[in-house]
């Protein structure tokens, strides 16, 4: 049985911050609000820099605190 990805848009919250870890910390309360776990997890993102570095951005504590890799596509 094949697995189809839906992508939809689960809300937009905003912040007086755009650092990394505000960034990790809404994205995994807004989840955890709406009763969704981190399993199926995956991210897309523009591009920035923010958001994608591998060793800081918020796709490298995303991977930290859900404790796996993170399918990321840019």
């Amino acid at each position: 049985m094949a697995l189809k990805a839906i992508e939809s848009l689960l809300c937009i919250t905003t912040s007086d911050k755009f650092d990394t870890k505000t960034s990790t910390d809404l994205t995994l309360k807004e989840l955890a609000d709406c009763g969704l776990s981190t399993e199926h997890l995956s991210q897309y993102f523009d591009g920035a820099t923010v958001m994608s570095d591998r060793k800081g951005g918020v796709q490298a504590l995303l991977k930290n605190q859900v404790g796996r890799n993170i399918s990321y596509i840019h």
